[in-house]
Order: C-alpha cells, then structure tokens, then sequence
C-alpha cells in the first residue's frame, strides 16, 4: 500500500511537469522577493528587442519604443526591461518578457516582503534597555544598603589612649 506522503509526493511532482509544459522548456524562471514600496527592475534584454510583457493580470503590454519610457498600469516600460517604481503586495505573480524572436522570459514575484518598521523596533530596543538598566540599579543598590554584611567591618569601640602629661599619669579616651 502507498503511504500519504508518497501520493502527496507524486501529485506534487505531476503538478511541477503539467506547469512546465506551460512555460518554455528553454526558457528561464527567474524569482524575486522585493521589499513592499522599493523600486524593483527585471532585467529581459540587453539588445532592446522585448517585444511585449505579459503581467499577472493577463494585461499584454506591447513594447514598441524608440529609447523611451512608457507607463501603463504603475509600471514603466522600455525595449530592454519593466520597473515598478513602488512594489505593492498585490502586485504578486508571474511577469513575461516576450522578445521579438518569441523566446519567452518568465520572472516570478512569489510574494513581496513587508516594508521593515526600523522607528519601532528602535523604540522597542531603547524601552527594554532603559528597564534593565533600571533593574539593574535597584538590585545593586538594594543590596548594597539593605543587605550589607557588617561582619567584615572594623569594630566601632572607642580606642583607648595613654596621654603623657609631664605631672599626671591619667588615661584619657579619644573617639574616633
């Protein structure tokens, strides 16, 4: 008998080959994760012959420019590469560069990264420092005022002093 795992296992690699038969065979899968709000930029071609881009949403966007910059959608287009000048968490899926060949090349956004909050975890950094450092003066002064081991202290007795006077033979007591 086949376990779970194992028909887990091969549902998963005939889902991975039915997908691959969509894509190109020779074509590359490029995957990115950017940060939410960045500029993000892929990179098709170097000999400025894209000829069209294919975006998660199934918008077809023909490239057809001479050195310049089109804008569609909140993306910018030009014959070598797409940006997007502010990554947004649903702009999550699979971009096609089509070139004027037909080579296709797939760049895929599996999810954005959220854009990291440094004002509150230096906030946070600074509150946790301030209370240890708080607890640490207390304790040190707690016990060094309330549980001090007088044992080890010199004796508080008076000292006994012999004073000379050139006509008595007194004993006099100095406290110190």
């Amino acid at each position: 008998m086949i376990s779970l795992p194992t028909i887990c296992f091969i549902i998963v690699v005939a889902l991975l080959f039915i997908a691959a038969e969509e894509m190109d065979k020779s074509s590359p899968l490029y995957y990115f994760t950017p940060i939410e709000d960045s500029t993000f930029k892929f990179d098709c071609s170097e000999a400025n012959d894209v000829d069209e881009w294919i975006l998660p949403s199934g918008s077809q966007v023909s490239v057809h420019l001479e050195n310049g910059t089109e804008q569609v959608e909140g993306f910018e287009f030009t014959q070598s590469s797409l940006t997007i000048p502010s990554v947004k968490t649903n702009m999550v899926g699979r971009y096609t560069c089509v070139l004027r060949n037909n080579t296709k090349h797939y760049f895929y956004i599996p999810y954005v990264l959220p854009k990291p909050q440094y004002k509150n975890s230096i906030l946070l950094s600074l509150g946790v420092s301030a209370i240890f450092s708080t607890i640490c003066a207390i304790v040190w002064l707690v016990e060094r005022y309330c549980f001090r081991d007088d044992s080890n202290m010199p004796d508080r007795t008076p000292i006994t002093r012999k004073k000379y006077d050139s006509g008595s033979d007194t004993n006099s007591t100095i406290h110190v």
